[in-house]
């Protein structure tokens, strides 16, 4: 974490009443930057401006809290020159990046929610995207957010029960613990770096659009659909951790028609699609986006009938304008959003989707009752470990925290225990490709995956026990086991079959042969009730900790080392 000197100058407070502070811009430490009053409507005696996109211009005042408490930072600003963003800072510490939308008049938004010690706390605003007006700090009391308001359905009411169960397994664990993510790319060296895996995992369908750039036709460029096999990737993935994973999939969504060849034409600026006319039905341009969405259907028409749930991320970053279906504003990809629910649930009867929506703007926020996950995407620069609270406050703001808020990406991976105590408790983090590596160090990624609030695979699978239970050529007892496990054997046709006992990675641990001469006979089992006719004993000692899986023939079962 960087640490960041500066001078500490005592602010006098203006008490508007015993819980509600106000810090004027104008009375703090400045650097780089100036005072100004030529703008009418600010408070106090003025407001700061000459800010530069440098990095180093900043303001920082002093708020002497009364009480260690939870307090709510709102900044006071104006924005005539059109959107800007800059870094808010406390203590010495980045809470992140503030988004401060384009308003020709003084206005406030909400900086962050954050517990302060009480005496002096320092409060600063650095230049990231300078040219905007500094006006005021409106500081009050504030409750800890509310992890329980959650909406307690999925936006689609005939979501089958599966995906149902992977809602509720969220949304269970929002507020307490932070599950672990990775896309596909890096996902051995996750693994080898921790001796543990994440629980959910990304891929990508971009090159399944019906115009992806990059195929050949008879050694020629084309536009054209490439199966690089992500859809089997999934199904392998998905029943390799017994259905505790859970995959994610996002659509680089390559333009359905008008891009530049060999380019990646899902960026507004190598095509020129024209999204105002692809939302009225009827048009060429609709019936390219039906076409697409059609393609990419198909796909998770597989996995729903494979019994894959899938958190579904389309038009991600919308907020950010550099993909093509931001083209129109927040209204443009709010009305491509409907197209593509209704396409999907109503037409071709998806309803293994949890609907998430990546792109943390109150602007461009599309309701509760159009999204079930509120997402942002992290990349903040290599090795910095910020909570990025910032947003996620202003995201709890906008939701009414009625939707699980979760870092849908990130490079660095944020500080869990930074999270935990500051109130930014993110529901999942996904790390991108090899950013684990090249953005984290060694040492913090060890930490997460060790951290006692960060959920890895193992735990998972402990959480959410999914079992063959109407299988019953066998039993396990007892689960979880210690030193022993008996198998309880109620097939016959399983003599001489071999046991193969599996580890969360499905490396095989043991192998064993049932033979005539290793059976028992078993009368009732005291605990359970239940008449068995033989049973085999297996010495599973030297078993570490954990969630391992035995299989017999066709049939597999989970039991827990504890």
């Amino acid at each position: 974490m960087v640490k960041i000197i500066f001078a500490i100058l005592f602010i006098s407070t203006i008490i508007i009443n015993a819980q509600e502070y106000t810090l004027e811009a104008e009375d703090g430490v400045l650097t780089g930057v100036e005072i100004a009053t030529a703008t009418s409507g600010y408070s106090g005696t003025g407001y700061v401006t000459g800010w530069e996109d440098n990095g180093t211009d900043q303001v920082t005042v002093t708020f002497n809290a009364p009480a260690e408490d939870t307090y709510q930072i709102k900044i006071g600003f104006a924005t005539p020159y059109g959107a800007k963003s800059q870094e808010l800072i406390i203590n010495g510490s980045s809470v992140g990046i503030i988004s401060f939308p384009q308003s020709d008049d003084f206005t406030s938004i909400l900086g962050t929610t954050m517990l302060l010690p009480a005496g002096d706390n320092t409060i600063t605003i650095r230049t990231s995207w300078g040219w905007f007006l500094l006006d005021k700090f409106e500081i009050s009391t504030q409750d800890a957010h509310d992890y329980t308001l959650i909406a307690p359905n999925l936006i689609d009411p005939n979501a089958n029960q599966k995906t149902v169960d992977v809602y509720n397994f969220l949304k269970s664990n929002y507020g307490n613990y932070t599950i672990s993510g990775q896309t596909i790319e890096s996902c051995e060296g996750i693994i080898s770096a921790t001796g543990k895996s994440f629980v959910i995992k990304g891929f990508d369908f971009g090159s399944y659009s019906p115009k992806f750039a990059w195929a050949w036709d008879n050694g020629n460029p084309a536009f054209a659909p490439v199966d690089y096999g992500q859809v089997d990737s999934i199904i392998n993935w998905y029943n390799r951790t017994d259905a505790c994973g859970i995959p994610t999939v996002h659509w680089h969504w390559y333009s359905p028609s008008g891009g530049t060849i060999r380019t990646n034409t899902f960026k507004t600026s190598n095509t020129t699609f024209d999204l105002s006319q692809a939302i009225i039905p009827g048009t060429t341009e609709f019936n390219e986006v039906i076409r697409d969405i059609d393609s990419i259907s198909s796909k998770l028409k597989i996995l729903q009938n494979a019994g894959i749930p899938i958190l579904w991320r389309p038009l991600h970053e919308a907020g950010g304008g550099w993909f093509w279906w931001s083209d129109e504003g927040r209204n443009g990809v709010n009305a491509l959003w409907d197209i593509m629910y209704d396409r999907m649930t109503n037409y071709h009867h998806l309803h293994n989707l949890i609907w998430v929506w990546s792109t943390p703007e109150a602007s461009y926020y599309l309701g509760d009752g159009k999204i079930d996950i509120y997402g942002m995407d992290s990349y903040p620069g290599a090795n910095n470990y910020t909570t990025q609270k910032s947003y996620f406050d202003q995201m709890y703001e906008t939701c009414s925290g009625k939707k699980i808020i979760a870092m849908t990406e990130n490079g660095p991976i944020p500080d869990i225990d930074n999270c935990f105590s500051g109130d930014a408790k993110w529901a999942y983090f996904l790390t991108w490709d090899n950013f684990y590596d090249t953005q984290n160090s060694s040492q913090h990624v060890l930490d997460t995956y060790n951290h006692d609030k960060v959920i890895t695979l193992a735990e998972a699978c402990q959480m959410v026990v999914v079992e063959n239970n109407e299988i019953e050529e066998f039993n396990i007892y007892p689960n979880p086991a210690t030193n022993n496990l008996q198998l309880i054997i109620n097939n016959e046709q399983l003599i001489n079959k071999n046991i193969a006992i599996y580890d969360i990675y499905g490396k095989v641990i043991k192998q064993i042969v049932i033979a005539n001469e290793t059976w028992q006979s078993l009368s009732t089992d005291s605990h359970e009730q239940r008449s068995c006719n033989n049973i085999v004993n297996i010495n599973v000692a030297d078993l570490q900790t954990g969630v391992y899986f035995l299989k017999i023939g066709t049939t597999t079962k989970k039991f827990i080392i504890k």
